[in-house]
């Protein structure tokens, strides 16, 4: 029985990548296998422990692409030293079995026929699928719509406790477009992030990115990535503006002292925005802007047709 003395990848013949028209990639390695005996054929080489195997994607300790797969292993025996073998490994992004593979021309005895159309056979030609909704939220009520508003208030023109809420809409944005290359390194910087400057008709800082997600997938021969883009938007942006409201005040030396009315702590009461208790039926304060999330110039991300 044979024995496997070495297998290593070789640069005599050096990697070699390609990229054509249709945006179909190839690479090539080259490796050497060393046997203990000149008597054995080149079967035994090409399944080598060491050598990809059909259908691997390409990795390396350098590189990694699961869209490009092994296509074609080729082993020649050395003619020089019959203890080496030669072997070949062909990758391509090429699936010509997609199910939904179109073909072009052809035709019945009607004869040739023309090419299909290169922007529905090739994925990554597509426009972008862009669905503007809603996302649903609440939001804590203290005046009512009338004109001019009325504070909310019980019977005795103290704001009520708990504080009613009302539901609050916000437009939300899908983007899904197809990408030869998806870096999840780079998709997961780019998380929770709001605009740094307007775009789309969206100010600065009312657009924030959730997340992308992305899925692999096939079509037309063409091995690709689906990255879809979840955005929403709140106006006028998503600075924090917390209800100024409290458990303590400050007294005119600065301190934080308990509110005592008829010798008893108050607990939670709203403050005037300068530390003491907010005067009945005032407007209540808001605190902020606060900005909580990291920005960045969303017009770096390449997103078209918005």
């Amino acid at each position: 029985m044979p024995t496997i003395v070495s297998v290593n990848e070789i640069f005599d013949e050096p990697r070699r990548f390609r990229v054509d028209d249709r945006l179909v990639r190839t690479y090539k390695r080259t490796f050497r296998v060393e046997f203990d005996t000149i008597n054995v054929g080149p079967s035994y080489s090409a399944f080598a422990t060491g050598i990809p195997r059909v259908y691997d994607p390409l990795e390396t300790a350098d590189e990694y692409d699961a869209g490009l797969q092994v296509k074609d292993v080729e082993s020649v025996q050395d003619s020089q030293d019959p203890h080496f073998h030669l072997v070949t490994v062909e990758y391509s992004s090429e699936t010509p079995n997609d199910p939904q593979q179109v073909t072009a021309g052809g035709g019945g005895g009607g004869g040739g026929g023309s090419g299909g159309d290169p922007v529905s056979e090739n994925p990554l030609l597509m426009p972008p699928q862009i669905v503007i909704g809603a996302t649903r939220d609440s939001e804590v009520v203290t005046k009512t719509t009338h004109v001019p508003p009325q504070a909310i208030t019980n019977s005795a023109t103290q704001p009520v406790s708990p504080k009613p809420t009302k539901d609050k809409h916000r437009q939300s944005i899908t983007y899904t477009r197809n990408v030869l290359v998806h870096d999840r390194k780079v998709a997961r910087t780019r998380f929770d992030k709001v605009n740094s400057v307007a775009i789309w008709d969206y100010p600065a800082r009312s657009l924030r990115l959730h997340y992308i997600t992305a899925q692999r997938a096939y079509s037309n021969r063409f091995a690709y990535w689906v990255e879809t883009w979840y955005f929403e938007s709140k106006l006028p942006n998503w600075d924090a503006r917390p209800l100024d409201i409290g458990t303590r005040q400050l007294d005119d030396d600065g301190k934080q002292v308990e509110l005592i009315r008829r010798g008893v702590p108050v607990g939670e009461f709203l403050l005037d925005g300068n530390g003491k208790p907010l005067a009945d039926g005032a407007e209540p304060v808001f605190r902020g802007p606060y900005q909580i999330y990291q920005v960045i110039d969303f017009a770096t991300f390449g997103l078209t047709g918005l």
